[in-house]
């Protein structure tokens, strides 16, 4: 059952990774790029939860955590040193626009709920518990600092926590899982329909309190359209990661979307090796390809998804083609030197 779940969530993966695909040719292979940001509602839809998804799967296969059993070194190599490699390639290419912010977001993740579990051993709830509430009142204040605010570390670390809360009361969710499927499709639906752009983390910085006025003048200012914002960020980002997770799960209970019947759960686990390429291929866009842009409805609903597809595929056949070079594997996706 163990082997079962890991695969059907590598199968959650493939379809994250898809999702940020699509959200990344919408964005870069036509259309201007503030219609985009501001109007276009395929992509406002998908960043309103595709990274917290990508996040809460990340936190359940790092259940370990809970037992104070991290391994941040292991956690430095996969994913730090490839930020690095990466960093190198862009800046000697002349490519500014790369920061891989996901890779070091969830190193940064790792670290702080591998240091909280060695000092509270297997406390889940009091971690969640803490962690929500600490990047939810003190986390903005990372926002403020130069580079690591990029890293949206306030956003993601509960959503990381999420993960880990699924992992370790995952046989209650299973035996509830009907009930928590349909509160995700109804409270989903509802996100949605007063989302819009201005929640997403890109465009509103979570900073609904006025720190500096706390701290020199010990005056509490709060901008409540900001703290609202921040609010139904998390809430429509935790929504939308249920609805698809116990969606496939689901499924996975009928259909065994991750064992023997289904070969494409396999290839979840590149979805950092295609995270990699697809920054190259889709973001840096070096071929120029542009989309025919006269019918939104078109480039967003088959042009883009089938080009997304398109480039999905071409990055795992790339993958697994430099995969099979050591030194490559490892700068680059962090792989164990082989001997």
């Amino acid at each position: 059952m163990v082997k079962e779940r890991i695969a059907w969530l590598d199968f959650v993966k493939l379809l994250a990774i898809y999702l940020v695909v699509v959200g990344h040719v919408v964005l870069f292979m036509g259309l201007d790029k503030e219609y985009v940001k501001h109007e276009d509602s395929l992509y406002v839809t998908i960043y309103a939860f595709h990274m917290p998804l990508f996040m809460t799967i990340s936190g359940f296969f790092s259940h370990k955590l809970i037992y104070g059993q991290g391994d941040i070194k292991r956690k430095f190599m996969q994913l730090i040193v490839p930020s690095i490699s990466l960093g190198v390639v862009c800046l000697l290419t002349g490519i500014d626009s790369l920061n891989f912010w996901y890779l070091k977001s969830l190193f940064l993740c790792y670290v702080i709920w591998s240091l909280f579990f060695r000092w509270f051993h297997g406390r889940m709830a009091l971690g969640y518990i803490v962690m929500c509430c600490g990047a939810f009142l003190l986390f903005p204040l990372i926002t403020r600092i130069p580079y690591l605010g990029a890293y949206k570390v306030d956003f993601m670390l509960p959503f990381f926590g999420l993960g880990l809360l699924l992992s370790h009361y995952k046989d209650f969710v299973q035996r509830h899982l009907g009930k928590f499927l349909i509160g995700s499709i109804l409270l989903f639906a509802l996100g949605l329909y007063h989302w819009d752009s201005s929640y997403i983390w890109y465009f509103s910085k979570p900073q609904w309190i006025d720190y500096k006025a706390l701290l020199l003048d010990k005056s509490l200012i709060v901008d409540m359209t900001t703290l609202w914002q921040t609010l139904w960020r998390y809430a429509v980002g935790c929504f939308g990661t249920a609805f698809i997770l116990f969606t496939c799960w689901k499924i996975n209970n009928r259909l065994h979307l991750g064992g023997g019947k289904s070969a494409i759960a396999k290839y979840g686990q590149y979805t950092l090796h295609v995270y990699i390429l697809q920054s190259f291929l889709i973001e840096v866009n070096p071929f120029h390809v542009k989309l025919p842009t006269n019918n939104i409805l078109l480039y967003d609903y088959v042009y883009s998804p089938l080009l997304a597809l398109a480039g999905v595929t071409i990055c795992i056949v790339l993958a697994k083609l430099l995969e099979k070079n050591k030194y490559i594997a490892f700068a680059f996706f962090g792989k164990p030197m082989r001997p």
